[in-house]
Order: structure tokens, then C-alpha cells, then sequence
């Protein structure tokens, strides 16, 4: 019995060991943080001078930009590869997290099971997990409610959207700039007396009084006649696992009987003005 347990105990040993050998010297969070700051300083070095370009001779406009895409693509694809090979330290896991909309979940499967137990068990290991489990909401699907707050200071009431047509839109308020806050605005003023409704949820506040705060900035600036939510989940949130959602604004246009007919990333004017109209 006794060398039944040494040798029990010496096995638990030799696969530990092997495990954390499995994972290169070189893959530290030191290195990641490196290896991702380098990343994003070629990009900003190589693709300003393409937006100087592009100030400076219009006419050349559409080659520029598909020069600045195409280094934007090879950045982009660099990102997640780097997220993946640093996945068993915490920021390079998190980045997994956030170019999860980038990678199929068979990758992101693959990825847990190569890092520690420690790391799987992780809030973004765990995150991720759930991610896989989850069916994301697409266009056909019927909306789904999560428990949030809205500006009032009270639990935000999902029924209050029945028989409406809704645009629900994950923060990106700033990011769609002024032609897309006055499109807002237009459509809440055409279709208002057809049941339109505007939901926005902010995904930078952390706490109520945050959102109260965030939601008299855009009334100031003159963005009005929207209801505010928010959850105070961070990454946890419904709305990035069940929806998601990452890029602000991603959009959900939801019909008049809570199935999503639109999804996007930005506004996606042409669709969702065809859809208001009928």
C-alpha cells in the first residue's frame, strides 16, 4: 500500500511537471504585455502617415484607405495570435476574451485546454467557458431580457418594449459621432407615434450614479428620448456573452414581437430605415 501511494503521489509529480513544462519560458506576462505594446505602436506608426495622405490628396482616398484596411487586417489577425499564444497568463487570456467575435469556439476550446487549471479557472477562463456554452443571439433569434438597471434607479422593465420596434445599441454613443447621433434622433422623431423605441446600454459606467451622470452628458448634447440601462458587470455581462457584444455601438434592431431582424456593428442606416418604414 505504502509504494502504491509513493508511486501515486510521484505520478501527480511527473504530470504537474509536465504540465508547466508545456508552457515556453517565454510565454510571461512581462513578454505579452511587450509583445502587444510593439503591436500597436507599428500600427499607429505605420498608418498615420496613410491618414496624413489622406487629408492631403482626397483624390487618392479610396487607395489609401484600402492600404490603412489591409494593415488594419494584418493587425488585427497579429492581435489574436498573440492573444492565443499568451493565453496562460492573465492579460494575454483576457485578450482572448475580447477577440472572441474573432475566433471560432473550437479555437477558443482548444486554447482552455492547453493553459493551466488555474488559469482555467480564471474569471476569464471561466468567462470564456461560459462564452463557448452559450448560443450568441443572431439575426432571427428572439431577444432575451438580463436583470440591469435603467436611469430612474429601477430595475429596467423589459415589457415596456412590447409591441414595439426597438433599436437596442451597446454604448457608442461617442464613437458614431454627430451624423450618427442625428440619425438617432431623426428616427426617434419619424417613428416615435409608430412605437419606435431607443434603448442604449452603457457599458462604461460602473455604478448608478455613473449612468445617471452619463446619461445627462448625451441629454446636454443634446441626445434625448432614449432609455438608459446598464448591469455593472463589466465583462460579465449578458450583453457581451449572450450578445456579443465588444465593438461600440453593435446594434440591435428587435421587431415589434422581440425577434432581433438586424445586427451589426455601427449603425447600419439603409437596413434599419427600410425596416422603420414599413
Amino acid at each position: 500500500m505504502k509504494r502504491l501511494v509513493i508511486l501515486g503521489v510521484a505520478v501527480c509529480m511527473l504530470v504537474a511537471c509536465k504540465q508547466t513544462n508545456n508552457i515556453p519560458t517565454h510565454i510571461t506576462e512581462e513578454n505579452y504585455l511587450k509583445a502587444d505594446s510593439a503591436l500597436w505602436a507599428e500600427f499607429e506608426r505605420d498608418t498615420e502617415p496613410i491618414i496624413e495622405q489622406m487629408d492631403a490628396e482626397p483624390e487618392r482616398f479610396d487607395v489609401l484607405y484600402e492600404l490603412y484596411k489591409s494593415i488594419e487586417e494584418a493587425t488585427d489577425k497579429r492581435n489574436y495570435e498573440l492573444a492565443i499564444e499568451y493565453a496562460a497568463v492573465p492579460s494575454g487570456l483576457r485578450r482572448v476574451f475580447t477577440v472572441r467575435n474573432q475566433l471560432s469556439k473550437e479555437q477558443m476550446q482548444k486554447t482552455l485546454s492547453e493553459i493551466p487549471d488555474s488559469m482555467q479557472q480564471s474569471f476569464y477562463g471561466k468567462l470564456i467557458k461560459e462564452y463557448i456554452e452559450a448560443d450568441q443571439i443572431e439575426e432571427g433569434d428572439m431577444y432575451q431580457p438580463f436583470e440591469c438597471m435603467c436611469e430612474d434607479g429601477q430595475p429596467f422593465d423589459w415589457s415596456r418594449l412590447d409591441g414595439k420596434k426597438t433599436l437596442l445599441c451597446y454604448g457608442g454613443l461617442g464613437c458614431m459621432g454627430d451624423v450618427g447621433r442625428e440619425l438617432l434622433k431623426k428616427w426617434n422623431e419619424q417613428y416615435a407615434s409608430k412605437d419606435f423605441q431607443i434603448v442604449i446600454y452603457a457599458p462604461e459606467v460602473d455604478n448608478y450614479e455613473e449612468l445617471v451622470e452619463d446619461k445627462k452628458y448625451w441629454r446636454d448634447n443634446g441626445v434625448t428620448d432614449y432609455i438608459a440601462i446598464a448591469d455593472f458587470l463589466g465583462d460579465a455581462s449578458p450583453i457581451r456573452i449572450i450578445y456579443s457584444s465588444q465593438a461600440k455601438p453593435t446594434c440591435f434592431m428587435i421587431d415589434s414581437q422581440g425577434r432581433v431582424v438586424i445586427k451589426s456593428m455601427g449603425l447600419a442606416p439603409e437596413r434599419m430605415e427600410a425596416f422603420l418604414a414599413q
